[in-house]
């Protein structure tokens, strides 16, 4: 699945940001749209795929750079966000609102580090600097950039994450 969807996103090399949830304002999307587009200015090799559904029409898709539209993928709403996420290489989730976040939960469970707002019970999840990095001040694009580039931490926030979210079990 995973050769199949490097295929289907035209993923050679690239770093993978990946966003799930819906298309609304308050899940951020300018933002994963701004920090993808920096990275991307900035020379990285980086490719963001945003899952999920805008109710209407989707009015994110004109703030994407024409330089940058095969490098920012509005992929829709989908089934496998399972193994987009043993694809991705960091979770970006700015939103502005949240609960329980169950899209961080199953990054977690999937080994994938998060970069996500200090919002609600995400930091119930996340330990700031352990299983990814919580962000109070909008400044997404050092965490994700941190991330991407260094694969120690990385790996680091994989082994991390995957060993927090069995806290998390149903039988616990």
């Amino acid at each position: 699945k995973k050769e199949w969807l490097k295929k289907e996103f035209g993923i050679t090399t690239e770093k993978i940001i990946l966003f799930v949830g819906m298309l609304t304002e308050r899940k951020g999307i300018p933002i994963v749209i701004k920090v993808s587009s920096t990275l991307l200015d900035e020379g990285m090799n980086v490719k963001t795929i945003l899952v999920g559904e805008a109710h209407g029409k989707n009015i994110y898709l004109p703030m994407v750079p024409e330089r940058h539209k095969q490098s920012i993928i509005f992929a829709g709403g989908r089934k496998d966000i399972p193994e987009l996420m043993h694809l991705a290489d960091v979770l970006l989730l700015p939103s502005e609102g949240e609960g329980l976040p169950g899209v961080v939960m199953e990054a977690m469970a999937a080994g994938l580090p998060v970069v996500a707002t200090k919002e609600g019970c995400t930091p119930d999840l996340i330990t700031s600097g352990k299983e990814g990095f919580l962000i109070e001040n909008k400044q997404y694009l050092q965490k994700v950039r941190e991330v991407v580039a260094l694969e120690q931490l990385r790996q680091r926030c994989r082994r991390e994450a995957k060993r927090k979210i069995r806290n998390f079990s149903w039988e616990k």
